[in-house]
């Protein structure tokens, strides 16, 4: 049934790039059960016999890429520990440079997996400082209060909580900002 929803939603708004969290998906749901003919799909599913995270239900990333645009995975930008998924994609208006997505999936009890996949983007946002980033998910890390920018963009105001300090620090030391500015509904 939800694979169902999910399908036409896809078909009904034909978007150009969807990046999905906790998408619970096994290698026995194959990619054309959940997207039309026309996308590159890309899965990160959490292996149920070695899991990925501390949490066992649910997990999974997916980044489905429309065929109008050029796109590969990259899989040598994943961080061990976390669930990540980094996807290069190519289209007219980028030229030949192109941008990452990075769909990441972060569970709420595993502090250590939040500090190595902050450690492990701002290796890779260094390593590439010409290239473009998009990095979404769910970071769980509902403690955090987000100031608005005169951009528009959005700044984190870290609290006492460990995982708001290493996102601030992620944030001003790697130079990204925030666009979201829609509060998580339970929190």
């Amino acid at each position: 049934m939800v694979v169902n929803i999910a399908y036409q939603n896809v078909i009904n708004h034909h978007a150009k790039i969807i990046c999905l969290t906790e998408t619970n998906l096994i290698p026995d749901i194959y990619d054309a059960e959940i997207f039309p003919h026309g996308y590159s799909v890309f899965r990160r599913d959490r292996r149920r016999d070695r899991v990925s995270s501390c949490k066992k239900n649910g997990g999974g990333v997916l980044v489905a890429v429309d065929d109008s645009f050029k796109s590969c995975a990259r899989s040598d930008l994943a961080c061990e520990g976390s669930e990540d998924l980094w996807v290069h994609v190519s289209c007219g208006s980028f030229g030949d440079r192109g941008f990452y997505i990075c769909c990441v999936y972060l569970p709420p009890s595993d502090d250590n997996a939040l500090i190595a996949f902050l450690a492990s983007a701002s290796d890779v946002i260094n390593n590439h400082p010409d290239d473009l980033f998009i990095i979404l998910g769910d970071f769980n890390v509902p403690s955090t209060d987000w100031i608005i920018n005169s951009d528009n963009s959005t700044f984190p105001v870290h609290e006492n909580a460990i995982r708001s300090r290493h996102l601030s620090d992620f944030v001003s030391v790697s130079s990204v900002t925030q666009h979201n500015v829609i509060r998580n509904k339970n929190h």
